[in-house]
């Protein structure tokens, strides 16, 4: 079982973001310390643009460890066991984030070819995709299996 709640929340101050995860501590911890928590960063982004643009300390509870991390960067205070990452904060992750789907504008935009990626070289990949995959991980075309369209970039023959 994986499951998810968010709550990030926002009155007249900034309240902290906790994103739950059943399971994952390393991998969590993994992603506050590499700045790769791209999906953390969207949840804080989007409680910023409501917030007058101040991104809120945030953190991953990992329940079946009952671990609380939150990133250096923008660490969550208060008392229990915090667990504080050495890691970017989110509005930096944020922002890594925005430039790298700024560079493959083109081809998300439909004006250039789509390129398939993983299954492409890694050297015709674009700067920043190494925050949402990682080019040496021997699994990562396992992000294939979301997609629909798997004929046309070759995952799957026709038959």
């Amino acid at each position: 079982m994986c499951a998810s709640i968010q709550r990030i929340g926002c009155c007249n101050k900034m309240l902290p973001g906790r994103h739950f995860k059943y399971r994952g501590i390393k991998k969590y911890r993994s992603l506050l310390e590499e700045g790769k928590a791209v999906q953390l960063a969207t949840y804080a982004y989007a409680r910023s643009q409501t917030c007058g643009g101040t991104f809120p300390a945030v953190g991953y509870l990992i329940l079946d460890s009952a671990v609380l991390y939150s990133p250096s960067g923008s660490p969550l205070l208060g008392e229990g066991p915090v667990q504080v990452v050495d890691g970017p904060g989110m509005d930096e992750v944020w922002q890594t984030f925005a430039e790298a789907l700024a560079k493959a504008e083109e081809w998300l935009e439909g004006k250039g070819p789509v390129p398939a990626r993983p299954l492409e070289s890694q050297e015709n990949w674009p700067e920043g995709v190494e925050l949402v995959v990682d080019p040496s991980d021997p699994t990562a075309g396992e992000l294939c299996r979301y997609c629909d369209y798997s004929v046309l970039c070759g995952m799957k023959e026709l038959t």
